[in-house]
This record gives C-alpha cells, sequence and structure tokens, in this order.
C-alpha cells in the first residue's frame, strides 16, 4: 500500500512513474498473472510486473529464490529503459534492491532506499537464541548486502526514527538534510460508502457482533505475531460467562491451524480469514479497541496496523515496545502488555472494557492523533516533495540568459 499511494501521489503531481514490482501477491501467496506483465494506469503511469515462481511460507529457500529471480529479471528487462531522474526502492527486499541502487549508480542517478523492515536482523529473531550465532554467520553474506546497500544509497528514508537509525549505523554515517523519516500514511477516503455498507453485511453474516465490544486484530499469522495469549483471555471470558467481548481475528498464515485449533469451542471468537480492503474499512468500523498483538522480540517499530486502529478511532492494546509504546503512552491512545503474557493482556482488556469513558476518550484522542500526523494525504505529498529536492539537488542551475540542461526535465521515477 505505501509504494502504491507514493505512486498515486507522484502521478498526480505530474511527474512520470515506473513501478516495477512483482506478479506475486505475497499476501495472498498466488499469482496475480503467469507472465510479465505491463498495466498502464495513466499516460504517466505504469506498472511492469515480473514473473518468478512464488512460494508458500515467509521463511523458506523458495522465497529466497523468488527475490534473487526478480531481481535478475529486473536488471534484465530495465536495461532497456530510459534512465529515470531517481530510483526509489524499498528494504525489504534486499535482493531487489540491490539490484536497483547498480541501475542507479551505473547511470549516475541518485538511489533512494526507503526501510520498512529490518532485513536481515529480522531473520535472527525467527531462531532461538542459543543458535543465532550459527544463524548470523550462515546470512553474513546478507548482512554484507545490507551494510553495502545502505553505504550506497544516495539517501535514506525510513517509517520510523528507529528504522532509520538502525540504517544508517549499517552506513557507517551519521543523518544527513537528505534522509528522512516518514510513517506509513494511511488512507480514510479512498472506498465507497456503499462497499463499506456492504462489507459491514459480510462481515455480520460471518458472525461479527457490533452490539458487543468487538477487540479485533487484522494482519498475518506469522511468527512475529501472538495470538495466544488473546485466545486465552477470551476462553476465560468465555467459561466464566462474560459475554461482552466478542475477539475477531482477520488475515491467515503459516500460524492461523494452531491458533484455531486454540480457539476451537469458544463462541467469543471469530476468525474471518483474508478480509478485501472494504471489509477491513467495515471491521475497523464496528470494533471497540484495536490489538496489535505480536511475539516477543518482534522487530517492528511502528506498523501499519497501529494507524490503520488510529484511523478508526480505536484504542489500542500493544504488545510492542520501543517506538510503539512510547506513541501510544504519549498520545493517550492505547496500553501496553508484555508479549506473551495472557494476564496482563487481560488486565489491560478489562481496564478498557469496564472504562467506557476511557475507552471513549481513548478513541477520540487516537483520531485526534492520527488526523494531526499520519494522514496519507498529509505523510506523501511530504515524500513526494522530499523526492522532488533531491532531483532538484542533482540537476545543475542555468546561468543567466542560459536554458537548462533539457527543455523538458525527465520527472521522479520510483522502483518498488
Amino acid at each position: 500500500m505505501r509504494v502504491g499511494l507514493l505512486a498515486e501521489r507522484l502521478a498526480q503531481a505530474g511527474h512520470d512513474v515506473t513501478w516495477w514490482t512483482s506478479t506475486f501477491d505475497h499476501t495472498a501467496k498466488a499469482q496475480r498473472f503467469a507472465a510479465d506483465r505491463t498495466e498502464i494506469l495513466a499516460a504517466n503511469y505504469r506498472i511492469h510486473l515480473l514473473h518468478a515462481p512464488g512460494y508458500r511460507t515467509n521463511g523458506s529457500i523458495a522465497r529466497v529464490r523468488h527475490h534473487r529471480r526478480i531481481a535478475r529479471a529486473f536488471a534484465r528487462r530495465a536495461a532497456s529503459e530510459p534512465p529515470p531522474d531517481l530510483v526509489y526502492c524499498c528494504v525489504p527486499t534486499l535482493e531487489v534492491t540491490d539490484v536497483a541502487l547498480q541501475f542507479a549508480a551505473d547511470r549516475d542517478i541518485p538511489g533512494v532506499v526507503d526501510v520498512r523492515d529490518l532485513w536481515p536482523d529480522v531473520f535472527l529473531g525467527a531462531v532461538p537464541r542459543l543458535v543465532r550465532p550459527l544463524a548470523r554467520l550462515a546470512l553474513a553474506g546478507e548482512f554484507r548486502r545490507a551494510a553495502r546497500i545502505f553505504r550506497r544509497a544516495s539517501a535514506l528514508l525510513a517509517v520510523s526514527e528507529g528504522y532509520l537509525r538502525w540504517a544508517l549505523a549499517y552506513a557507517g554515517r551519521g543523518r544527513r538534510a537528505t534522509d528522512g523519516v516518514f510513517p506509513h500514511g494511511y488512507p480514510t477516503d479512498m472506498l465507497p460508502p456503499n462497499e463499506v455498507a456492504e462489507a459491514r453485511r459480510r462481515l455480520e453474516a460471518a458472525g461479527v457482533d457490533p452490539s458487543r465490544c468487538v477487540c479485533s486484530f487484522v494482519g498475518t499469522f506469522g511468527q512475529t505475531y501472538d495470538l495466544a495469549p488473546i485466545i486465552a483471555a477470551a476462553g476465560r471470558l468465555w467459561r466464566f460467562g462474560d459475554g461482552r467481548v466478542q475477539f475477531v481475528f482477520a488475515g491467515e498464515g503459516e500460524r492461523g491451524s494452531a491458533w484455531r485449533a486454540l480457539a476451537e469451542g469458544l463462541g467469543n471468537v471469530v476468525f474471518t480469514g483474508w478480509l478485501s480492503s472494504a471489509e477491513i474499512a467495515a471491521l475497523v468500523g464496528m470494533s471497540s479497541i484495536g490489538v496489535a498483538a505480536y511475539a516477543d522480540g518482534a522487530p517492528q517499530g511502528l506498523p501499519n496496523k497501529i494507524f490503520e486502529f488510529l484511523s478508526g478511532g480505536l484504542p489500542i492494546l500493544s504488545s510492542l515496545r520501543g517506538e510503539a509504546e512510547a506513541l501510544l503512552a504519549e498520545s493517550g491512545c492505547g496500553l501496553t502488555y508484555p508479549a506473551g503474557d495472557a494476564d496482563a493482556f487481560a488486565d489491560r482488556l478489562a481496564t478498557l472494557v469496564n472504562g467506557s469513558e476511557l475507552r471513549r476518550d481513548m478513541g477520540r484522542r487516537a483520531r485526534a492523533k492520527f488526523d494531526a500526523d499520519f494522514r496519507a494525504d498529509v505523510v506523501y505529498q511530504a515524500l513526494v516533495s522530499h523526492l522532488e529536492m533531491l532531483v532538484a539537488r542533482r540537476r545543475p542551475v542555468a546561468r543567466a540568459g542560459e536554458s537548462s540542461r533539457t527543455d523538458a526535465p525527465r520527472s521522479p521515477a520510483r522502483w518498488g
């Protein structure tokens, strides 16, 4: 969503945008197309989709092969394309970003890296602490690749201050004026009201009951998330006959089967599977509390679901420490519980469920914080202006009486 919103904003500003991406949908684990494809969205906005075999699980060799094949496909296809004024690429993924920066360096154009996840550090959190030194040794090439990427980038951007500091440490340098923090901007006006209303009817038919205090989680059922404490709390309420709260878990992933088994027989738990954008918006609107349920040691700093809940004016129960905990505390719009601690989660949940006025106050503060700092139109307009600044710094200034290098300079293009 981040790169798509940025691409749209760049095109709306009159820039020429070429977005390179994969045909593979990494969330649904399905191919969009069976071969390379180009989609023309506007005269100045196109998407080149590159095909490579997909993968079933995130922590697999097949995923590594996919990223490497996309990197090779980009290098091959992009070589014949007119060079843009700027290359914008993201971590993840390391393989494709590495090739994209080489493409930029070969043409002496700025290469911007936007940090959205802590690769390869995140992989160390997926293995037991005792074997992490061995894992680091096995991933030595990826750690070297990360250092090379961040050193070569003309500018480093990130979704949070912590993520930017992490990238600068790899780069071995201090912060420059060309670097910046641009959080995930969340859109609120992209969906027609009738679509959201219809999505709400589908969710009610699936068992979501907005007359209760709906406590919702939206995300991937992966290794860095942990719904077990929430399901344990749901079990206690169910056994004690307290039906005030309903827990709705939207998503799918490798841990889904285990969590469904934990929740078997609990009438206050609903698994919806994957939801569309309209269904997510409807669920947020039907919810009273948003849950950011992360595993101990999860690397996320300020993930998108925090802003999703803020946009809906929901108080948030989160297990993330660091920047997320500080945001909730300073803004007064949520509570933090220790990751994996079902008792602590149940205690924080009771505070919100029993304190309806506190819950409403937190909700109002959540929406106010979102409007001030995390609206998509605000965030991505600022990011567009930053990219424009980077391009302007590279263009020679014409002397009086002379024209610039080109009558119609190329506009910033992005790679994503």
